[in-house]
């Protein structure tokens, strides 16, 4: 199957990527399918997930299979300001 988005454990990065390019209205959650790369845990595995623009600057994350959310702030360009719990922009 091939995959259009990839997701990499330790990096917020990977969110900008469906978040520029679903270009999603408020409140009109897009499903999409992505492979996960657990770097800690050497583990490659496709994965489905859920984004869901909530205001301007914020996205609901959610992993389908394992149920995990997060809300995710982003700045104008759609890069990660904040990843609860896990990143943090400085600078």
């Amino acid at each position: 199957k091939g995959f259009k988005y990839i997701d990499i454990s330790l990096t917020p990065f990977t969110n900008t990527l469906p978040i520029h390019h679903l270009k999603l209205q408020e409140n009109n959650p897009q499903e999409i399918d992505v492979i996960y790369i657990d770097v800690l845990n050497h583990h490659i595995k496709p994965a489905q997930q859920r984004y869901t623009r909530t205001a301007a600057n914020k996205y609901l994350y959610e992993n389908i299979q394992t149920y995990f959310k997060a809300e995710i702030l982003v700045d104008e360009n759609g890069l990660v300001v904040t990843y609860p719990d896990l990143f943090e922009k400085i600078g």
